[in-house]
C-alpha cells in the first residue's frame, strides 16, 4: 500500500537564488564574527538550498531532448553553487573561522566562469529567468531524520586521507544524494584528492532501477578508470531494496572500476533488504559500503548539545536519547520509525526535549507555529531553534493515561477549542488535493477491502471539497499518547510538526483531525456529538459535518497504509500488535465507506 510520498515543490531558480544570496551574506557575517555555531548551521541551509536547486535543474536537463549545450551550463553551473556551499559547511565544521588562513579562503572559493550574472556568492551562472517554476524535490533525510550532511563530509575526508591525490569520480543520486555527494567530494578536497562530481537518477521500477545510458559520462568513467580512479556512490539508503546505489555501483563496473576501489557511503548498511533482487545484492557485495549512521549518532550524543548551547544561549547538556518512540515512558508506539529524532537535555533548570523538525525553512515555520501554540497555552513552553531542532519544556511525565476517566474528560474537554485554534489561525498556502486523496483511498481500499467503492469514495470527496475545505498547518496526530494532562490542563506535546511527514497525507482538513481523534479516542454517540457542536461553535465551521465523512475514510486509509508498509518491511518486536492494529484500521475502514456513511453527506 501506498504510504511514503516525496515532498515535491514548485520553484522558480532565480528566486532560489536570491535565497542564496541572502544566505552567502549571512554566513560572511557569522564568518567574520567567528560564529562557527550559526555559519554552521548557514552553511548547511545552503548547501541543501543549492543542492535542491541542482536537482531541478538536472532533472530538467534529463527530460530534454536533445539537450542543448546551454542545458549542460546550467546544470555545471548549479552544481558549481552546491559544491561552493559544501565546501563552506564543511570549513565553518571542520576549522573556526578565526583560524582559517588566506590559503583555506581561496581553496573554499568557487571562481568564476561562464557566462551570465553574478548570484553574490562567488561564481557566475547562466541566467535561469527563462526557465520557469521546476518540480523541486525537498529531501526527506532534511526534514524528517535527523540528516547532517557534514558528517558525509567527515567520511569523505577520512576516505581521501588514504587517497593522496589520486583522481575520485564521486556520483550522488538525485536527490538528496546531490548535496550528500557535494559534502563527500568537498570532505576528499579537504584531503587533497582530485575530485570530479556528477549526479545520476535511476530509473524503473522502485525496487529494480537502472541508470540510462549517458554516452558522454560512461566515456568520462572509463577514461577514469584507466587511470586508476577510485569511484565513490552517494545516496541516503539503502532503503527497501538498495537498487538505486546498486544501479550506480553497476555503471561504475561497466566503466571497467576494479571492485576494490569502488565505495558506496549510505546511511546504514545493507544488512536488511527484503526488496532486493540477486543482481542487486552482487552489485553491493562487490563494493566497500561506508555507512553514516554510527557517526551521526555519535555526533548527536557528543557535540549536538554543545552546538545548541552555543546557538541558543542556553546551558545544556544530554541526559539520554529519546528518539524513535522512546519518549513514551509507559509502552513503546508501535510505529517507532516514524517517530523523531528526540533527545533529552538539562539546563540547569529542568528538563528540554530537543526534537527534531527539520533544516532550513521547515524548520523555521515549525518553529514559530510551536511558539505560536506555546503562547497560547496549547503546546509546551518553546525554549529555542537551532540546527533543526525545536527545544521545549520537557512534559514526558505528564502524558495521558488513557486508563484515567478523570485525565479523558479534560482532554475532551479541551480538543474542539484546540483544533478550532488550528483551523483558524493555520491555514496553509495550499489547496486539498480532493482528487489525488480520492485516488488514493480508492487504491488502498480495493487491496484491502476488493473492488467496489471507488464510486462512493469519489461521492465522498465531491462533497467535502463543496463545504468550505481548506488545507492547514495543523496537527495530525490525535492519538492519547499525544496529549499531556497537568490537572485540569492540557498541552498538546506533538503538535506543531506532522502535518508535513513522509507520506502522502500532508497539510489536512481539520476534519481529517477530527476524524483521527474520534476515532483513536473511541468515542462514543454522545462524546463525538459534544466533540463537533463545541468545535463548531468555536470554528464557525458547520460544513465539517459533510467533510468528515471522506475524511474518516482518509485518516483510516493512511493509517492502514501505515500500519501495513511496516508490517511488511518487518516490524521487529511486536509484529503481532502492528497486524492486530492494522486489522482493526481496516475494519474502520471498511465502516467509513458504507452506503450509510455516504448517504450522511446529502
Amino acid at each position: 500500500m501506498k504510504y511514503y510520498a516525496d515532498v515535491v515543490e514548485s520553484h522558480d531558480p532565480t528566486d532560489i537564488g536570491a535565497r542564496l544570496g541572502d544566505l552567502a551574506r549571512r554566513l560572511r557575517a557569522s564568518e567574520t564574527q567567528g560564529r562557527q555555531a550559526r555559519a554552521s548551521d548557514l552553511a548547511r541551509e545552503g548547501l541543501i538550498l543549492a543542492g535542491m536547486l541542482e536537482q531541478a535543474i538536472a532533472d530538467c536537463r534529463q527530460d530534454e531532448s536533445p539537450v542543448g549545450a546551454l542545458a549542460m551550463e546550467r546544470v555545471l553551473a548549479a552544481q558549481r553553487g552546491t559544491d561552493w556551499w559544501a565546501d563552506r559547511l564543511m570549513s565553518a565544521w571542520s576549522k573556526p573561522a578565526e583560524n582559517r588562513t588566506a590559503a583555506d579562503d581561496h581553496r573554499y572559493r568557487v571562481e568564476p566562469e561562464g557566462r551570465g550574472s553574478t548570484t553574490g556568492i562567488g561564481f557566475t551562472v547562466p541566467p535561469f529567468a527563462t526557465m520557469g517554476r521546476l518540480p523541486t524535490v525537498a529531501p526527506e533525510g532534511y526534514l524528517f531524520y535527523s540528516l547532517f550532511p557534514e558528517i558525509y563530509g567527515d567520511i569523505g575526508r577520512s576516505l581521501g586521507a588514504d587517497w593522496g591525490d589520486r583522481p575520485v569520480v564521486v556520483v550522488g543520486v538525485r536527490s538528496i544524494g546531490t548535496s550528500l555527494s557535494a559534502a563527500v567530494a568537498a570532505g576528499i578536497r579537504l584531503a587533497g584528492s582530485h575530485v570530479v562530481r556528477r549526479t545520476v537518477r535511476p530509473i524503473g521500477d522502485p525496487f529494480q532501477r537502472e541508470l540510462a545510458s549517458d554516452p558522454s559520462l560512461m566515456d568520462q568513467w572509463k577514461d577514469a578508470a584507466s587511470r586508476g580512479a577510485r569511484f565513490v556512490a552517494v545516496d541516503e539508503g539503502p532503503g527497501l531494496s538498495g537498487s538505486s546505489l546498486a544501479a550506480v555501483a553497476q555503471a561504475f563496473l561497466r566503466a571497467g572500476a576494479s571492485p576494490e576501489r569502488l565505495i558506496i557511503v549510505c546511511d546504514t548498511l545493507p544488512t536488511n533488504l527484503p526488496r532486493a533482487s540477486d543482481l542487486v545484492r552482487r552489485a553491493w557485495n562487490a563494493a566497500t559500503v561506508v555507512a553514516a549512521r554510527p557517526l551521526m549518532e555519535t555526533m548527536l550524543q557528543t557535540r549536538l548539545a554543545a552546538l545548541l548551547s552555543t546557538s541558543t544561549g542556553l546551558a545544556l547538556t544530554l541526559i539520554r536519547d529519546l528518539s524513535w518512540g522512546q519518549w513514551h515512558a509507559k509502552e513503546a508506539p508501535l510505529l517507532p520509525q516514524l517517530e523523531r529524532r528526540k533527545l533529552l537535555l538539562w539546563d540547569r533548570e529542568r528538563e528540554v526535549v530537543a526534537k527534531f523538525v527539520g533544516f532550513g525553512a521547515t524548520g523555521h515555520l515549525k518553529a514559530r507555529l510551536a511558539r505560536d501554540l506555546a503562547g497560547m497555552k496549547m503546546a509546551p513552553t518553546y525554549r529555542g531553534f537551532a540546527h533543526g531542532f525545536l527545544l521545549l519544556n520537557w512534559e514526558g511525565a505528564s502524558i495521558l493515561d488513557p486508563r484515567d476517566p478523570a485525565a479523558r474528560q479534560v482532554v475532551l474537554d479541551a480538543a474542539p477549542g484546540y483544533y478550532a485554534h488550528l483551523r483558524r489561525t493555520y491555514p496553509a498556502e495550499i489547496a486539498v488535493e480532493f482528487d489525488d486523496l480520492a485516488q488514493t483511498v480508492e487504491e488502498i481500499s480495493e487491496a484491502w477491502l476488493g473492488d467496489g467503492h471507488g464510486d462512493l469514495v469519489r461521492r465522498q470527496a465531491g462533497m467535502a471539497a463543496g463545504a468550505d475545505a481548506c488545507a492547514l498547518l495543523g496537527d495530525q496526530r490525535p492519538e492519547p499518547a499525544e496529549w499531556a494532562v497537568r490537572g485540569a490542563s492540557v498541552v498538546k506535546v506533538d503538535a506543531a510538526d506532522h502535518f508535513l511527514d513522509h507520506s502522502w497525507a500532508r497539510n489536512q482538513d481539520i476534519a481529517f483531525d477530527l476524524a483521527g481523534f474520534i476515532e483513536q479516542w473511541a468515542l462514543t454517540t454522545v462524546e463525538r456529538a459534544r466533540l463537533l457542536d463545541s468545535y463548531v461553535s468555536r470554528s464557525a465551521d458547520p460544513g465539517v459535518h459533510a467533510r468528515l465523512p471522506f475524511f474518516h475514510a482518509v485518516f483510516a486509509a493512511h493509517r492502514l497504509a501505515t500500519l501495513d508498509t511496516a508490517y511488511h518491511a518487518g516490524v521487529v518486536g511486536h509484529a503481532g500488535a502492528v497486524d492486530t492494529e492494522r486489522q482493526r484500521m481496516g475494519q474502520a475502514l471498511m465502516a467509513a465507506l458504507t452506503q450509510r456513511t455516504a448517504a450522511a453527506c446529502d
